[in-house]
């Protein structure tokens, strides 16, 4: 595995400037670098260290496309790879993307219509089933489920109070949400009916709630300190809740095996926990700090990826900081001061290669998680970017922002970006 030296790094930026066939007048005006400097650059007099030349990668890297019709309030890319979703809560419509030519694909009944028209229900989200084949979005107290060919109604699962989270099983045939209720309910998705109600253990909001990898668990995250484990097929608590934290749980994720699971909290402390027993395995110290804290502030998201290194946790924090551990060992290989203010979303690619991080200090970037480098700093929203997201095959990133605007950004390292789009200024990119 051969990683970018930091030659490397200066002689692949100037390879993505010269593609791009712009003056270095152009690029200081995109950078916080003078003309001269920048010239420098362009003849190899001088390098730049690793997070400048970034930076300037970023800045000169475009979109792929905007999804802005109009404001957008969540974004989606479908398992296989081939759709975008935006969902628009002012208007209540939810439309549905080609990313491989970048158009919005209509229902049949209505060439000019969007996807989805839940008119007076609310909407806040929607996303994918599995299978690429099934939407689901929430709204209110109100989950539903649609055909993504037909654009029709499949179910409307209203569950309970205000409804925060949706996640299907592996193989689609449950989904499961959690509730401001204090509760989660489980649905089977060819009848519609709540088959389960998990109820009675909390005594705060649920933020959030999913499957355990192999579908026969639900973990549920809740205001009140705590994370419960729940057994899928009856419904009843397994009798493990992960207690410790000294404040409202905000997300979790499940190793890929199950057999472990990692909390995040508002106390500023992420845990990892044996799924089978509900032994508390370890904190996710940084040795810098007191008290078995992972961040400085909360820690607000959190994501379990592999790579060809091994199993590894990042953590996103309101500090404005990621780290990421070593899953087995806990060890923090890498912190990240990666944003200036909090960071809102984690993902990594599919193939644990890169991390990508969204911020309310409106910009997204992409990490090479070996090495805790910033690859490329991507700029284009006006507001907080609220997710970030990697295709199944890696090569895009979708960002969403409070600003109402999606955006599709090449993912590839900047020496292989593709210079296709390099002619559209941001300004000109197409908005679809």
């Amino acid at each position: 595995d051969v990683r970018p030296t930091r030659k490397s790094i200066a002689q692949n930026l100037r390879r993505l400037l010269r593609s791009q066939k712009l003056t270095s007048s152009d690029i200081a005006q995109r950078s916080n670098l003078d003309a001269s400097t920048i010239q420098q650059v362009l003849d190899g007099e001088i390098d730049l260290p690793d997070d400048e030349a970034a930076a300037i990668a970023g800045a000169m890297q475009r979109p792929v496309d905007r999804l802005q019709k109009p404001k957008v309030s969540s974004v989606a890319i479908s398992h296989d790879g081939h759709f975008a979703l935006t969902a628009v809560a002012d208007d209540r419509t939810v439309r549905l993307w080609d990313l491989e030519n970048l158009t919005e694909i209509h229902p049949d009944s209505s060439p000019t219509k969007p996807l989805l028209e839940l008119n007076n229900r609310q909407l806040w989200s929607a996303a994918f089933g599995n299978d690429s084949e099934t939407i689901v979005t929430l709204g209110g107290s109100e989950a539903r489920i649609w055909n993504r060919q037909t654009g029709k109604e499949q179910l409307n699962l209203s569950p309970h109070g205000t409804v925060v989270s949706a996640r299907f099983t592996p193989d689609d045939r449950h989904v499961v949400t959690a509730s401001w209720d204090d509760t989660a309910k489980i649905w089977d998705t060819s009848s519609g009916l709540a088959i389960r109600k998990l109820a009675g253990q909390h005594q705060g909001n649920v933020n959030m709630a999913l499957f355990s990898p192999d579908g026969k668990h639900v973990l549920t995250c809740s205001d009140d300190r705590t994370a419960l484990l729940w057994n899928a097929e009856t419904g009843e608590p397994t009798g493990i809740t992960l207690t410790g934290h000294g404040a409202a749980v905000t997300s979790a994720a499940f190793s890929l095996d199950g057999s472990r699971i990692v909390t995040a909290s508002r106390d500023q402390c992420a845990r990892v926990w044996n799924s089978q027993t509900g032994e508390l395995i370890m904190h996710l110290h940084d040795p810098s700090l007191p008290n078995q804290q992972s961040h400085e502030l909360g820690v607000l998201c959190v994501t379990y990826f592999h790579s060809s290194d091994g199993d590894f946790v990042a953590t996103g924090g309101e500090d404005g900081t990621v780290k990421i551990w070593k899953a087995e060992t806990g060890e923090l290989l890498k912190r990240l001061d990666a944003h200036t203010a909090r960071v809102t979303s984690v993902n990594a690619s599919p193939d644990g290669s890169r991390l990508a991080t969204a911020s309310q200090d409106t910009t997204a970037k992409i990490w090479d998680s070996a090495r805790g480098k910033e690859v490329l700093t991507l700029r284009g929203h006006t507001q907080e970017v609220t997710s970030v997201t990697f295709s199944p095959d890696g090569q895009k990133v979708l960002t969403a922002s409070r600003d109402g605007l999606a955006i599709i950004w090449p993912a590839d390292d900047w020496e292989n970006a593709p210079t296709a789009n390099t002619e559209v200024t941001e300004h000109e990119t197409p908005s679809l």
